[in-house]
């Protein structure tokens, strides 16, 4: 019997999903599941857009401090609030396809909120690609590449249609949706659950 998926969608915008992927191991690491990380990131018209509210992104940045504080991680502001988010997304695809993509998401995220590196630029998605064991050229190529693009807005269009999230990091498994890097003991609780009953 193959292990039950774990459908993960993150944005290399969000904080909250550099968490998520850094908590991951820690939460759920030990459970025999397999994890589907599917990049996503937000239209222009996204509703409730925190970069278009001052006093939420106030929120945000020191919700960040207390939560790194409290895992034991460190957090350097962005350089930017927006670049090109077709390129890092895509960039993504193109290492998960070179069987690289969970530790190359990990990398451009740290790139991003620990090391104030602006993740849409060309020579900080080579730099990531190479760090985790892959050739930084190729996975440029990937980024620039139309139908990796292309499949990134499949993916946005995926997320808002076939599973209604709202945000990330969005976790989907068994039918079940979980927001939030901070609902993850609950999916944790959800797995659990559903292995034990496939076992009994």
């Amino acid at each position: 019997m193959s292990a039950p998926s774990v459908r993960f969608y993150f944005s290399f915008r969000s904080p909250y999903a550099w968490l998520a992927l850094e908590r991951w191991d820690s939460v759920l690491g030990s459970l025999p599941i397999r994890r589907e990380l599917v990049p996503v990131y937000p239209p222009p018209d996204f509703p409730n857009d925190p970069a278009a509210n001052p006093q939420k992104m106030k929120y945000i940045v020191e919700d960040l401090l207390r939560l790194t504080r409290a895992y034991g991680l460190s957090t350097a502001p962005p350089v930017s609030l927006d670049t090109d988010w077709p390129n890092a997304h895509a960039a993504f695809l193109a290492a998960d396809k070179a069987s690289r993509g969970d530790a190359f998401a990990l990398a451009l995220c740290r790139a991003r909120w620990c090391e104030h590196k602006d993740v849409g630029l060309d020579d900080v998605i080579f730099e990531a690609a190479e760090h985790v064991g892959l050739r930084g050229d190729e996975i440029l190529a990937g980024a620039h590449d139309a139908s990796m693009r292309s499949r990134v807005t499949e993916n946005i269009e995926q997320a808002f249609e076939q599973d209604g999230i709202f945000g990330v990091p969005t976790f989907i498994f068994d039918g079940q949706m979980f927001w939030g890097q901070d609902r993850m003991d609950f999916l944790a609780e959800a797995v659990r659950g559903h292995v034990e009953s496939d076992s009994a």
